[in-house]
Order: C-alpha cells, then sequence, then structure tokens
C-alpha cells in the first residue's frame, strides 16, 4: 500500500515535470514545485496564490504524507520545496544531501480529536487511546509524520503497544485519520490539531488539548531541495512564508499562537 501511495506521486511529479516542448519549458522555468504534508496545505495554498500573482508564475502543490513525499522526491530529484509535519525528516535525511536551506513557518502540536461537542465526554488523556470502550485509530508511523509523533509519544508513556491493539486501523495520514471520525464514525484518535479548525472540519469534530510536556511542538520547516531549477523563485516563496503576510496566513489555520517574523533563510 505505501509503495502503491509513493509510486502515485511520482507519477503526478513526472507529470508536471516532464515538459518538452520550447513553449512547455519555458513555463517549467518560472514554476514552483513544492511537496507539502496534507496537514499543511491550507495555509501553503493561500501562500501560493498570493506569490503567483506577485510572481506571475505557476505553483503546483503535490500533497502526502511526510515520508511518502521524501521518498517520492529523492527518487525523482525534481521539485523546488519540501514541507514535512516534523522537524524529524529533516534531521533524519539531511545527510542524503537534498536538503538546503529552510526557515522555520509555524508548529505542528499533537491533539486528541473527538465527534463535535465530545458526545462521549472523553477527557484529554492519552491513556484513553487504550481503553477499550472507545473506538480508537492511531497514525501509522511508517508513512506520515503524525503516525509517527504519535508513536513517540505513546512509547515514553509506555502504551504504544496497548494502544496499537485498541486501534481499528492505521490510517496512513492525517486526512485519513480526518476521514475515520467523520465518515466512520471513530470515537477518538490523534492527529495534528490545527486539523479540528479547518474550514471542512470545525463543525465536525474538536480538539482536545494536550500538555506540551506530553505532546510537544514540532517545528514546521520549510525546505530548499538541492536539486531545485528555480532555487532563486524558491527562496523568494520561502521569505514570504516568513514575512508577516505568510506568518499571519499560518496563525489564520491555528500553526502558530501569536505572529513571530521567522526572519531570513536558514542552513
Amino acid at each position: 500500500m505505501i509503495l502503491c501511495k509513493r509510486l502515485s506521486i511520482l507519477v503526478i511529479i513526472l507529470s508536471l515535470a516532464g515538459c518538452s516542448t520550447p513553449q512547455e519549458k519555458e513555463k517549467i522555468e518560472n514554476c514552483l514545485l513544492i511537496y507539502c504534508g496534507i496537514t499543511m496545505r491550507h495555509p501553503l495554498q493561500e501562500i501560493a496564490t498570493v506569490f503567483e500573482k506577485k510572481h506571475g508564475c505557476r505553483v503546483a502543490i503535490i500533497q502526502g504524507g511526510s515520508e511518502d513525499l521524501y521518498q517520492s522526491l529523492k527518487l525523482s530529484r525534481k521539485g523546488d520545496l519540501y514541507l514535512p509535519g516534523s522537524p524529524t525528516y529533516r534531521e533524519k535525511y539531511l545527510a542524503e544531501g537534498f536538503l538546503g536551506d529552510y526557515v522555520y513557518v509555524g508548529d505542528n502540536q499533537a491533539a486528541l480529536i473527538v465527534q463535535k461537542g465530545n458526545p462521549k465526554n472523553i477527557s484529554a488523556d492519552i491513556k484513553n487511546l487504550a481503553n477499550q470502550r472507545y473506538t480508537v485509530v492511531i497514525g501509522n508511523p511508517e508513512s506520515g509524520s503524525i503516525g509517527q509523533h504519535t508513536k513517540k509519544i505513546l512509547e515514553k508513556a509506555g502504551i504504544y503497544d496497548e494502544v496499537l491493539r485498541n486501534s481499528v486501523s492505521l490510517p496512513a495520514a492525517s486526512r485519513n485519520i480526518r476521514r475515520s471520525i467523520v465518515e466512520d464514525g471513530i470515537d477518538l484518535a490523534m492527529n495534528w490539531r490545527a486539523t479540528a479548525s479547518f474550514p471542512e472540519n470545525k463543525e465536525l469534530m474538536d480538539a482536545l488539548v494536550l500538555p506540551e510536556s506530553i505532546a510537544p511542538k514540532k517545528k514546521l520547516l520549510l525546505n530548499l531541495l538541492s536539486f531545485s531549477d528555480n532555487p532563486e523563485l524558491a527562496k523568494e516563496f520561502m521569505l514570504l512564508a516568513v514575512s508577516p503576510e505568510g506568518q499571519a496566513v499560518f496563525k489564520k489555520y491555528s500553526f502558530l499562537d501569536e505572529i513571530t517574523v521567522q526572519g531570513s533563510l536558514q542552513r
């Protein structure tokens, strides 16, 4: 299943980057291809729309689980920017040489997600994920940032195996966890806190906020890809993302509690 997802992403990448006529090549030279973890698609798309108008270019965004996206960009060597759901991916893969400069654009924090209004009165305690009275899902740690982060949180609490046995499925990414809540009527899940405030979700689910001592915030790092065909244009996008205008967008979608201009590109 994971291999199929990565192959699907690769097909999309090659279709976007495989232009051959002079007209198509000219368009590609003035185009950015961004790999974006599913949870951050709202703010990134909004910023991309502003960027397109300012620079007269096209921004193509590929969404998926953070691990799947990295493996796809590594295989294709196509694209300009990579925004995973956790800094773990930069730490894990920096030595491979594909991730260059970066900017810190906001934070992700895990939370417990319940049906709107919390009809079962579930408390904000991660031990409830192991409670057999509730139907539960947690993310797959092999495909997405939320699954990987959830595993770390639950292992630290010493209940990961117990929760794993209590989970009815291991969705690949945050949007699949959302589907379990909305379509399958799951009682309880762990997902990124921001997802509960998205326009399509806020009337359907609530987030039970966890203390940072249990669910630490994870920095969102927008990475320049070393093989980018448009590195200067990509850097302009990165600077827009950390400008007051870009930061206001990330705050709007609950990825920032306060607007803080992050400044220049970092290594």
